[in-house]
C-alpha cells in the first residue's frame, strides 16, 4: 500500500458498484456538479438565455446575445488549465454565424485556437493540444443574433471524437477535460484509486445519495484532486476515508440545516478544499450547491455563537486560486461577520469583545472545546482568529483599492498582535494561555475546570498556545518559539496516538472514556490546527526550538490514528471526534458501534497539511511559486504531489533521489503544466517567479 489519494472532496461513495467509464465518457455535469462559471459579452434580456445554457448539456436550452447584436463572444472558466483539443458548437436550427474564431486566454491575451465562417447545426473542430482555464467562442460577424446551443470541449484524442451530428443529439456527448500534467506513473493509478474507492465503499456503514454516483465516484476524483505517491507504509499512507464529504457531518453551517458544515471549523474545511480542480467547495441537500458567498451570509447570524477562522481561510483560497472578483466581493460581507463579534447584550449572543483588556473572550463549549482545563476567559484562539480575520480583510481591501479599510483593520489587527502577546502570554511557563475574565460567562459547569482569579493566566498548556501562530502572529527572535518544546515532551502533549490536548503534567489532565472532554484526549481538530500552527513557524521563523522531524513526525501519528478496530479486530479507516492518544482507541464510540456518536466528523483537516506542510507548497501574493518540503533529509527516496491547482497552472512536485522511480530527473523537482520550473539536487526550499513557468 504506497499510495495516498488525497480526495479533497468525496461525495457519492455509498455503495460498492462502480462502471467501467473513463473520464472521457463521464458528463462534465456529473463531474464537476453543473458549476462551469460561462459569461458572455450580451444575453437576451428574456429568462431562460443566459450563458450556461449553451454548458447545461441539455440541446433543448441556449444561449442568445442581446437584441439587435451581430457579434457577441461566450466565454467559459474551467477553474484551473486543462489540456483541450477539441471543441464542438452546436447552433440553433437557423444558423446565423458568418465568421467566428474559439480562443484561449494566454496570460491577457487571447489566442486563436480555430477559426471558421458558418457553424450550422453541429461543428467539431480539432486542433492543436493547448494547456488553459478560459476559452471563449467568438463570433465575429452574425447575420442575425448570436445563438448557441451548446459549446462544448473536450482533451484530445477521447470518446469526444465520435462527436458528429448523430451522436450529439440525443443524448447529448457531455463535455468532459482531463487533468494536465497527469503522467501514466499515478494514472496508472485510476486502477489504484478504484481500489481505494472499492475498500472504502465496501466498509462503508450507510447508503446516502450523494451529489455523485457511485458509478462516477473514481471518475470525478480523478478529475478534481490532487494525487500524491510516498513509501511510507505506516503511517501517511493510509486508505484515506477521510472523507471530505459536506453531506456527513452532523453539524449545519446553515441554521436550516441546508448545508452540513461544522461552522466553527469552517476555515479549515476551506483550506482543505481550496486545491480543488472544480471550487464548488459547498454542496446542499437536497438543493442545489450554494456559493461562498451564501456561506458569508449564513455566518453572520451565527457570528456572536461559535468562534472560527472562516475570513482567514477566504484570503487563504485567493493566494491560491487568484480570484481577485470573488474575494473582493466578499470584503463586505466579511467585515460584518467580523463586527458581529462586538456586538449582541444578551446570554450566548453578547458581545465577545472584551474592551478592558482589548482581546475577545469565549466560552470554551463554543470554542468547540468544552470541559477544557483553562475554559472559559479570554482565550488564544477567538482572539487569534479575530487578528487573522483583521489582517485577511486588510488584505482583500488592499485588493479592492480601499485603503481606508485596509488601514482600519491593519490597525487593528497590530493592536490584537501587541494585546495577544502581553497579556495571554506566560514568560516563565513560556506558552500562551487562557487570561481568566470576570465579564466571561458560560453556559454549562464543569469538574475540569482550573480554579485562578480574574485577571491571571491559568496554569495549564493547552494545545490552543499554538493558534496564534497558525496565523503568524508572534514576532519572531522574541522567545515565544520555546513554547513548542512542549510539542515533543511526554510530560507536554507528546503521546503515541497524540498529541493530547492538555499537557500530561497537569494535576487534571485526565483521558475521559466517553463524552466530549477536553482534558487529556487527543483532538483531531486542535491537532490539525497545531501542524498548520507548525508548517509556518518552520516556514517563516528563525528558531532552533523544532525542526521537520517535529513535523513529520506529529503528522504521522496523526494519519496512524485514522482508523477504526471493529469488533472483530479487523481495521477500517476513520475520522471522529477524539481519540485516546495512548491507545488510539476513539473516546466517542459510546453509543456501540457502528452508531459512534461523531463518525464523519469533519472537524479536522489533513490534505492542508500534506500539500502546503509536508509538500510544502507556500500560497503567494506576487506571483511566485514557492515550495518548501518539510520531510526531513534521509527519510523518503521519493514522493510525489501531482495535479494540483495553483494560480491557474497544473503543478507537479517530486522528489527523486536516485531519478529512477519516476524517471524525470534527479533530486526535487517542481513542474507547471508539464514545464520543468526549479530543480534541486536536495530537498529544499525553492521559489521560482511565475513568468518561468509560461
Amino acid at each position: 500500500m504506497k499510495h495516498l489519494f488525497i480526495p479533497l472532496l468525496m461525495t457519492g461513495l455509498a455503495g460498492v458498484a462502480h462502471s467501467a467509464e473513463t473520464p472521457s465518457q463521464v458528463p462534465l455535469s456529473t463531474l464537476l456538479k453543473r458549476d462551469i462559471p460561462a459569461s458572455a459579452s450580451s444575453t437576451w434580456p428574456d429568462p431562460g438565455f443566459e450563458a450556461d445554457k449553451a454548458m447545461d448539456g441539455d440541446p433543448a436550452t441556449r444561449w442568445s446575445a442581446a437584441g439587435g447584436t451581430r457579434s457577441a463572444w461566450l466565454k467559459i472558466d474551467l477553474g484551473r488549465p486543462v489540456r483541450v483539443g477539441r471543441a464542438v458548437i452546436r447552433e440553433v436550427s437557423s444558423p446565423h454565424t458568418r465568421q467566428f474564431v474559439v480562443e484561449f486566454l494566454d496570460g491577457q491575451t487571447w489566442q486563436p485556437l480555430a477559426h471558421g465562417t458558418t457553424i450550422g447545426g453541429t461543428k467539431v473542430l480539432d486542433f492543436e493540444t493547448v494547456t488553459a482555464r478560459r476559452f471563449r467562442l467568438n463570433i465575429l460577424a452574425a447575420a442575425d443574433v448570436p445563438s448557441i446551443e451548446e459549446f462544448r470541449l473536450y482533451p484530445p484524442d477521447t470518446s469526444g471524437r465520435a462527436a458528429d451530428a448523430g451522436q450529439l443529439a440525443v443524448p447529448p456527448i457531455a463535455p468532459v477535460f482531463a487533468p494536465a500534467g497527469r503522467d501514466a506513473s499515478l494514472v496508472a493509478g485510476s486502477a489504484i484509486l478504484k481500489g481505494y474507492v472499492d475498500r472504502f465503499n465496501a466498509a462503508y456503514l450507510e447508503k446516502l445519495v450523494d451529489a455523485v454516483s457511485d458509478a462516477d465516484t473514481c471518475a470525478f476524483l480523478e478529475a478534481n484532486i490532487p494525487l500524491f505517491d510516498c513509501p511510507d507504509q505506516q503511517g501517511i499512507p493510509i486508505e484515506k476515508a477521510r472523507e471530505i464529504v459536506l453531506q456527513r457531518c452532523d453539524e449545519g453551517l446553515f441554521e436550516d440545516g441546508v448545508v452540513d458544515l461544522i461552522c466553527r471549523a469552517s476555515g479549515g474545511d476551506v483550506r482543505d478544499m481550496m486545491y480543488l480542480v472544480r471550487e464548488a467547495i459547498l454542496h446542499s441537500r437536497p438543493k442545489p450547491p450554494v456559493s461562498m458567498k451564501g456561506t458569508l451570509a449564513a455566518l453572520n447570524a451565527m457570528s456572536r455563537g461559535y468562534s472560527n477562522w472562516l475570513t482567514d481561510a477566504v484570503y487563504a483560497r485567493y493566494l491560491v486560486n487568484y480570484d481577485q472578483d470573488f474575494v473582493t466581493g466578499q470584503l463586505d460581507g466579511l467585515m460584518a461577520n467580523h463586527a458581529a463579534y462586538s456586538k449582541g447584550d444578551a446570554g450566548m449572543s453578547r458581545s465577545r469583545l472584551a474592551a478592558e483588556v482589548g482581546l475577545y473572550w469565549q466560552c470554551d463549549s463554543w470554542d468547540g472545546m468544552e470541559h477544557s482545563i483553562g475554559g472559559t476567559g479570554v482565550r488564544p484562539t477567538i482572539s487569534s482568529y479575530m487578528y487573522g480575520s483583521a489582517m485577511a480583510i486588510a488584505r482583500i481591501a488592499k485588493l479592492a483599492g480601499r485603503g481606508d479599510v485596509e488601514r482600519k483593520f491593519q490597525a487593528e489587527a497590530e493592536g490584537l498582535k501587541q494585546q495577544i502577546q502581553q497579556k495571554l502570554w506566560d514568560p516563565e511557563k513560556k506558552f500562551y494561555k487562557v487570561l481568566r475574565y470576570k465579564g466571561a460567562i458560560s453556559d454549562y459547569t464543569s469538574p475540569a475546570l482550573e480554579e485562578c482569579p480574574d485577571g491571571q493566566l491559568v496554569k495549564v498548556r493547552e494545545l490552543i498556545g499554538y493558534i496564534p501562530w497558525y496565523f503568524n502572529l508572534p514576532d519572531d527572535g522574541k522567545g515565544y518559539e520555546e513554547a513548542w518544546k512542549q510539542l515533543s515532551d511526554p510530560q507536554g502533549f507528546q503521546a503515541p496516538y497524540g498529541p493530547s490536548f492538555a499537557e500530561r503534567r497537569h494535576p487534571k489532565f485526565q483521558i475521559n472514556r466517553g463524552g466530549c472532554e477536553w482534558r487529556g484526549a487527543s483532538w483531531p481538530y486542535a491537532t490539525s490546527q497545531t501542524l498548520t500552527a507548525l508548517a509556518n513557524l518552520l516556514n517563516n521563523y528563525q528558531q532552533k526550538s523544532v525542526d521537520k522531524k517535529e513535523y513529520f513526525n506529529t503528522l504521522r501519528t496523526y494519519a496512524a490514528s485514522h482508523y477504526f478496530t471493529k469488533p472483530d479486530g479487523s481495521k477500517m479507516a476513520w475520522i471522529d471526534e477524539s481519540l485516546d492518544p495512548d491507545t488510539g482507541k476513539w473516546i466517542t464510540n459510546d453509543s456501540g458501534f457502528p452508531e459512534t456518536r461523531g463518525r464523519y466528523y469533519n472537524h479536522s483537516t489533513f490534505c492542508d497539511l500534506i500539500i502546503t506542510g509536508l509538500v510544502g507548497l507556500r500560497p503567494r501574493a506576487d506571483h511566485t511559486i514557492e515550495v518548501n518540503p518539510l520531510v526531513p533529509d534521509g527519510t523518503w527516496d521519493w514522493f510525489k504531489l501531482e495535479n494540483i491547482a495553483y494560480h491557474g497552472k497544473s503543478l507537479t512536485i517530486l522528489w527523486d533521489r536516485t531519478g529512477k522511480k519516476y524517471n524525470k530527473g534527479t533530486g526535487f523537482l517542481v513542474f507547471a503544466d508539464g514545464k520543468l520550473i526549479a530543480q534541486s539536487a536536495k530537498l529544499q526550499r525553492v521559489a521560482v517567479p511565475e513568468a518561468t513557468a509560461r
